[in-house]
């Protein structure tokens, strides 16, 4: 498998969500308005997937679904090629940090 991924390209992505906060509901998720309730645009966008994580993880800790998903991106929405460098399987508990590590 050809990965077109480095570290460079992972930090560039996490660099164009420097200024995103969490919000109280899945309801605008790209949106200007700030939020407690750990709803992202990242859980939202690797949810979608359906099988990249063992449940859905909207409303949950992100700070490892942050990590996650700037790979993906990273590596083109590539969902195999992110899987194998964040060194997880499809159907992962890997949202968590201790699962993730």
């Amino acid at each position: 498998m050809t990965i077109d991924v480095n570290a460079t390209k992972v930090l560039d992505v996490a660099r164009s969500y420097l200024d995103y906060s969490e919000k109280d509901n899945s309801s605008d998720l790209t949106g200007g308005q700030v939020g407690h309730n750990n709803y992202t645009i990242f859980a939202k966008i690797l949810d979608d997937l359906g099988d990249f994580y063992n449940g859905k993880k909207q409303g949950y800790a992100w700070c490892d679904v942050f990590v996650d998903c700037t790979v993906f991106l990273a590596c083109n929405k590539d969902e195999e090629a992110a899987l194998y460098v964040l060194c997880q399987p499809k159907y992962s508990a890997g949202a968590g940090c201790a699962y993730s590590a």
